[in-house]
């Protein structure tokens, strides 16, 4: 009993003894790994030297240690601590690789060094963590050749490797071989077509120059001619069509891709989406209307007729007043529903026809027609169901409805209280009580839409609520609100010419009232809408110099440097505005958003700056 109680408090001793050292010893590298940190190279060369004898294969001591003999210029130290370290391990190769580039740090080394790295490389095994792990040390020092040589050497031990030839076409390019890259890669992509993606990003990235894309090109083009039936490499030529935006022959190879596949044309579809995306709008038409060749067996032809449909739509609204394109619109639009008939998979085109019929054509009782059939259509969802409703609503108003319209936007407002479109709902029926000339009723309810949600109400209720709040009881009769009322209900409707005289009178019968400077906003959104940038830009300037001092300056400004920007195309006159938002306005709520754009303007290529686009008010057929 004695010896077994002896033998136990003999184990916790020893256990003690060896929890003692490792607390010592973890306590002893926080020390030196402090001193490293620090900058105090010495004592922690002392530090870390004291540790790695009492632990000689421990590679985290030495690896501190070595960087340290590196750091304070200890070439020889650092060579021999790496020789002696690859005695002591089964994969020594990588401590050979440290001591022939500490070896290559001392003066006239550096031949001797590198023949060590070949060395190095020619007795490596196929082993193919070993192989990564040799290179990316090279890579980690720069030794880009090396690192090259390292996996050709791995291509030569391991076969032929995909991966490890990506990585070889990868150096050539560090080293200006771009000729050798792309003749790799093309070789890659010819027996390897899931390595597609991989390529075009390593040549997205190594390529640069007209020069080097061509010789890309008369790569593609030679590697075609002998090989015309290899997908791989027509992939890739389709790819560099599109990187140089040249649309005709991307769909050119892409149409000769799905005739020898015997694909269902969806990759001219997205050929079409990809020429939209970047705005080349003919280039766009042309395709789609190539898709359509395919028939109506090709699984995305209903798809590409409303494509055609929405980019026509977009036509019209850059040429306001072309009846002749309006007319052609409507016959492509019936001889789409013709085609198709009424289905929820292309409800997004009624609500666009009905918009059309009644805010362009004035045919409000074709589109009212048109959406109550849709509300009727077997299956439809609650939320479309709603966003049809609110079309109805401002049908019915244009029609002279109101009580109909103000019913059907209850509907949606009850039965959507917590979400987006109810709220939308809430802020229509607001806006009708502003048009009827109930401006107390009407800030009710946009207070209650403020107060219900933390997000941002949309710009036209913020408008309507600060118009309202800035000239309610300013005078007794409220007339100047009355006009500007009629005035708004016009171009609710897109009545331009009706807007813009009762505007003018706003200002002409009640000179320096305070709703001038709101009259002149709202015919800038106006025009801005209508997709007449020209026109908006200039109500927006007359804010900015003649109510400066009030609150839609700061928004003038905005739109300005938005519209000069993107649409009028003139950047430099878009910074203008953008840096006098900031200069005279630093508390905007648009600072923030002013600065981005301006900086990315003046060209700071050192921020990484996001890709900023053109934020118009919502574009329709209506405010």
């Amino acid at each position: 009993m004695r010896l077994k109680k002896h033998f136990w408090v003999l184990f916790i001793g020893i256990l003690a003894t060896l929890s003692l050292r490792a607390q010592n010893e973890s306590e002893k590298f926080r020390v030196a790994k402090a001193y490293f940190e620090a900058q105090e190279l010495n004592k922690a060369e002392d530090a870390f030297s004291e540790l790695l004898k009492k632990d000689p294969t421990n590679y985290t001591y030495y690896s501190f240690l070595f960087q340290i003999e590196m750091r304070l210029s200890h070439f020889e130290a650092a060579e021999k601590m790496a020789k002696a370290m690859s005695k002591k391990v089964e994969f020594p190769q990588l401590y050979w690789q440290d001591a022939a580039f500490a070896l290559k740090k001392i003066t006239g080394k550096a031949e001797k060094a590198e023949k060590q790295y070949d060395e190095l490389i020619n007795k490596l095994k196929a082993n193919n963590s070993l192989i990564v792990a040799v290179a990316e040390k090279f890579d980690e020092r720069s030794e880009f050749d090396f690192a090259l040589k390292t996996y050709k050497k791995g291509l030569q031990l391991l076969g032929d490797n995909p991966d490890i030839r990506l990585k070889i076409a990868e150096y050539q390019g560090k080293l200006g071989k771009k000729q050798e890259m792309i003749d790799e890669l093309i070789g890659i992509l010819s027996t390897d077509l899931k390595k597609l993606e991989a390529v075009e990003s390593q040549l997205q990235n190594q390529l640069s120059g007209n020069l080097e894309w061509d010789l890309l090109r008369i790569s593609l083009l030679k590697k075609s001619q002998k090989d015309p039936e290899n997908q791989g490499i027509s992939e890739l030529f389709i790819w560099y069509y599109l990187q140089k935006k040249d649309y005709r022959q991307a769909l050119i190879l892409s149409k000769s891709l799905v005739k020898r596949l015997n694909e269902d044309g969806s990759r001219i579809f997205a050929l079409a989406k990809e020429a939209e995306g970047d705005g080349d709008i003919m280039a766009t038409i042309s395709i789609l209307e190539d898709y359509l060749t395919l028939g109506k067996t090709a699984s995305l032809y209903m798809q590409a007729k409303m494509e055609l449909l929405q980019i026509r739509k977009d036509q019209l609204l850059a040429k306001p007043n072309s009846d002749t394109i309006a007319y052609a619109l409507k016959n492509e639009y019936q001889t789409f529903f013709y085609e198709f008939g009424y289905q929820l998979n292309n409800i997004s085109i009624q609500k666009e026809y009905a918009r059309f019929l009644a805010f362009r054509l004035e045919q409000i009782d074709t589109a009212i027609s048109l959406m109550e059939n849709a509300l009727s259509l077997p299956g439809i969802q609650r939320l479309t169901a709603a966003e049809i409703k609110l079309e109805l609503g401002d049908f019915y108003l244009m029609n002279g409805d109101e009580a109909e319209s103000a019913l059907t936007y209850g509907q949606v407002d009850k039965g959507f209280k917590e979400d987006a479109i109810g709220r939308e709902a809430k802020f229509r029926n607001a806006r009708l009580s502003f048009f009827q000339g109930d401006f107390e009723w009407a800030q009710g309810q946009l207070d209650v839409l403020k107060a219900a949600t933390s997000q941002k109400i949309s710009n036209d209720a913020i408008f309507l609520s600060m118009l309202i709040q800035d000239n309610l009881g300013l005078d007794s009769n409220f007339a100047a609100m009355e006009l500007f009322a009629l005035a708004d209900r016009f171009a609710f409707r897109l009545k331009i010419d009706s807007a813009l005289y009762y505007f003018n009178q706003l200002a002409l019968s009640y000179p320096g009232h305070s709703i001038t400077d709101e009259s002149w906003f709202a015919c800038a959104r106006m025009y801005e809408r209508a997709m007449r940038y020209e026109d908006a830009a200039l109500w927006y300037q007359k804010i900015v110099s003649g109510f400066a001092s009030e609150i839609w300056a700061d928004d003038a400004l905005f739109r300005l440097g938005m519209i000069y920007t993107y649409p009028l195309k003139n950047p430099i006159e878009g910074k203008k505005y953008f840096e006098k938002l900031l200069e005279e306005y630093p508390n905007s709520t648009f600072a923030v958003e002013a600065r981005k754009q301006f900086r990315q303007l003046r060209g700071d290529a050192q921020e990484n700056l996001e890709k900023l686009e053109f934020s118009p008010f919502d574009t329709g057929w209506s405010l």
